[in-house]
């Protein structure tokens, strides 16, 4: 299964972090272990198989009461950190499922 895949490959720390997710993490407060917290514990709620040149994955966790979502890729030998961010509530409910228009 894909999630027990991430979750093998983070407590691996097979993790690698893209310039634009420190860029994306520095400029919201979200720390490496938030990210981290997040894809432990959070739950996959968009999977984007057909991304190249690995398939992708949002996820959704919360830090503290805070909700956080980490969009990353899992490739062959490691996890891709794309982005994160605070999902913003006029574009998703219950910051699981996208509103429409709320691409």
């Amino acid at each position: 299964m894909t999630y027990n895949k991430i979750k093998e490959l983070t407590k691996e720390k097979k993790v690698l972090i893209t310039d634009h997710a420190w860029d994306a993490m520095d400029k919201r407060g979200i720390s490496p272990k938030e990210v981290i917290n997040v894809i432990l514990n959070g739950e996959i709620i968009e999977e984007y198989k057909d991304d190249k040149p690995c398939p992708s994955f949002l996820m959704l966790g919360f830090v503290g009461s805070r909700p956080v979502h980490v969009l990353a890729a899992l490739c062959e030998q490691h996890v891709r950190i794309i982005t994160t961010y605070e999902p913003e509530t006029g574009k998703w409910t219950n910051f699981r499922l996208r509103k429409k228009g709320g691409k």
